[in-house]
C-alpha cells in the first residue's frame, strides 16, 4: 500500500515539556485515517510538527516520498475551530477561491476557470445558496463544509482536519463524514484527529492512537481494542464505557 506520510523518530517539546516522544509512524493513501488520545496526548501537536506549524526537536516526515516543500500545494490543513478568527470580513465563495491560490502564484488573479470551480466545489457541499455569505454568519457544520470545499478547490491529495466536529450537531457531522467517503472513495487520503471512538469505529479505515508515545497505529478493529484503549486512556476510561 502507497504512503501518504511517513513519520521517523518525531519528537517535540512545548514550553520545555515533552509533547511526543520519538514517533515513528505511516499513514496509508487512499484512506481516513483517525488520530486518537486523551486529552493533553498530542494529538494537534503531531499535526502540527508534521506539516512544520511549531518547531520539532527531531525527526523526518515525507509526503508520498517527497518533501513538505514539494508536496505542500496538493495539502490541505483545516485547523480547530478556535484557531480561526470568524469575524474576519470574508465571504463563503472567498473562503473557497483561497484553494486556488497556491504557494507559488499568490500575486496571480483567479481565472473564469477558478471561479467555475468554485461555484462547482459549492455545490458538491450544498452550500452553492450561501456564497456571498460572511464566513461567520454560517453554523458550525456549514463552516466545516466551506474549508473542505477549500480542499476540493485546492484539489488537495491529503486533507488534514484537526477536530472538525467540535461544536457541531450530529446531522452536520454525518454530512460531513458522509463528503469524507466520498473523497477518500475518489482517491484521497483524509487525516482527521478526532475524540469519539464510537465514530472513528464507524466511519474510519486506520487508526493512530498517541499518548505522548505511540501505543497503536493500523486497521481500526486492530488499534480499537481493550489492551490499546487501556494503555492510552487507563482503566477507568473503559469503566466508564460499559
Amino acid at each position: 500500500m502507497r504512503k501518504a506520510i511517513e513519520v521517523t523518530d518525531l519528537t517535540v517539546f512545548y514550553r520545555e515539556m515533552l509533547a511526543l516522544d520519538h514517533i515513528s509512524v505511516t499513514v496509508n493513501a487512499g484512506r481516513i485515517t483517525g488520530i486518537i488520545g486523551p486529552n493533553g496526548s498530542g494529538k494537534s501537536t503531531f499535526l502540527k510538527g508534521i506539516l512544520g506549524i511549531i518547531p520539532v526537536k527531531q525527526g523526518k516526515v515525507s509526503f508520498f516520498d517527497s518533501s513538505f516543500e514539494k508536496f505542500r500545494s496538493k495539502i490541505a490543513y483545516v485547523p480547530q475551530r478556535e484557531s480561526i478568527d470568524w469575524d474576519f470580513p470574508i465571504t463563503v465563495a472567498e473562503v473557497v477561491e483561497m484553494g486556488r491560490i497556491t504557494p507559488r502564484k499568490w500575486w496571480a488573479r483567479t481565472t473564469s476557470a477558478d471561479k467555475e470551480i468554485v461555484k462547482e466545489t459549492l455545490k458538491k457541499v450544498q452550500l452553492s445558496e450561501f456564497s456571498t455569505r460572511q464566513i461567520g454568519q454560517l453554523s458550525g457544520g456549514q463552516q466545516q463544509r466551506v474549508f473542505l470545499a477549500r480542499a476540493l478547490a485546492q484539489e488537495a491529495e491529503l486533507i488534514i482536519m484537526d477536530e472538525p466536529f467540535v461544536g457541531i450537531d450530529m446531522a452536520s457531522q454525518e454530512a460531513i463524514l458522509a463528503i469524507v467517503r466520498k473523497l477518500r472513495d475518489a482517491g484521497k487520503t483524509i487525516v482527521i484527529v478526532h475524540h469519539d471512538l464510537s465514530v472513528v469505529a464507524q466511519y474510519f479505515d486506520d487508526v493512530i492512537l498517541l499518548n505522548k508515545k505511540l501505543i497503536a497505529s493500523g486497521a481500526q478493529e486492530d488499534v480499537l481494542k481493550p489492551e490499546n484503549i487501556e494503555k492510552a486512556y487507563g482503566m477507568s476510561f473503559l469503566l466508564n464505557k460499559k
